[in-house]
């Protein structure tokens, strides 16, 4: 039986819509939207703006950032895709193309029927490896080589329909964090918590540079099969009993885990809120992701048992690391 995923397009306006951020997080939260796609200028229009500058220099002088800034205002339309698959995609999809319709009004909305395999020549074309510094990288499955497999810096990804393929600012943040907190503290021991795992790059990413044990975490069974196939790439004919993928209905909330990523939305995190705070052992860290930048300070309120360590920002999302001190815990 053939399979389809949906998108809905939505025509953004030169200057942008205004509640565009509001309109994210609903579709995710209130109709199950996998993905969005925002509009980003390809990069053969960066470099037709840059000139020689994109050929010589790592660094962009500010007029010239000004320049491309100009040049995305002044592009007629662009698009915003809202993708969905799964049970229920279709309907799910009419259903929020309905509600687009009741808060915009004059922009152009649709929804295209795709196959699915569609998805994987999408991501053939447009998913290139990932570095988040020379320590961290994230390369698709397709260039991995022999040579390559058992490089502890190498991150091996099938980008599948599921969260978490290291070009969202959310997943981004989170190894960034995770990243500089290995430069100081390689010697994180006990135990790490996936939350939310999506392809598993996250918990992926902490047994190639701790080799400690990993419980993987998701509601998504689609997203959980990605993450096992993700985890059987980088980790083929390697002994993996001491890690776990266990839907959430079945998580054993009397485990503790010295590391924990939440790379979930704000409601999600407020309704788990609970259950993450007991589940970090004492001098352990959370590293939340997911959220919007007027979301902060409603996250470290609720999340209050625990010291806010630093904040990292891209675009207009934002990630916290927090630690539960035993001082705090007391």
């Amino acid at each position: 039986m053939e399979k389809y995923f949906y998108i809905v397009f939505l025509e953004n306006p030169k200057n942008g819509i205004d509640n565009l951020a509001e309109i994210m997080e609903v579709a995710s939260r209130d109709y199950g939207c996998h993905d969005i796609e925002e509009y980003v200028m390809e990069q053969r229009e960066v470099d037709s703006v840059l000139g020689e500058k994109a050929l010589v220099s790592d660094e962009i002088p500010e007029e010239v950032l000004d320049k491309i800034e100009k040049v995305w205002k002044q592009k007629e339309k662009a698009e915003t895709k809202f993708i969905f698959y799964g049970k229920n995609a279709e309907d799910r999809a009419e259903k929020f193309n309905e509600y687009i319709g009741q808060v915009v009004n004059g922009f152009n909305h649709h929804i295209e029927q795709k196959k699915w395999e569609d998805w994987n020549t999408k991501w053939r074309r447009y998913y290139s490896p990932i570095e988040i510094s020379p320590e961290l990288k994230v390369y698709p499955v397709w260039d991995m080589k022999e040579k390559e497999t058992e490089d502890q810096n190498i991150i091996y990804i099938n980008p599948g329909m599921g969260f978490g393929t290291g070009y969202h600012e959310t997943t981004w943040l989170c190894l960034k964090i995770f990243d500089d907190l290995l430069k100081g503290h390689d010697d994180i021991s006990g135990e790490c918590l996936d939350f939310g795992c999506g392809s598993g790059i996250l918990g992926i990413s902490v047994i190639r540079k701790l080799g400690i044990p990993v419980t993987f975490c998701d509601v998504d069974v689609d997203a959980m099969d990605n993450c096992l196939e993700n985890i059987t790439i980088n980790f083929k004919n390697k002994a993996m009993d001491q890690h776990s993928l266990i839907i959430r209905k079945r998580m054993n909330k009397a485990k503790k885990y010295k590391l924990i990523f939440a790379n979930i939305l704000q409601d999600v995190l407020l309704d788990e809120k609970v259950f993450l705070q007991d589940s970090l052992d004492s001098d352990g860290y959370l590293i939340i992701s997911g959220i919007l930048e007027d979301q902060c300070d409603t996250i470290l309120k609720n999340y209050n048992r625990l010291e806010l360590v630093k904040e990292e920002k891209r675009n207009e999302w934002r990630a916290l690391l927090l630690r539960l001190s035993p001082r705090k815990n007391k």
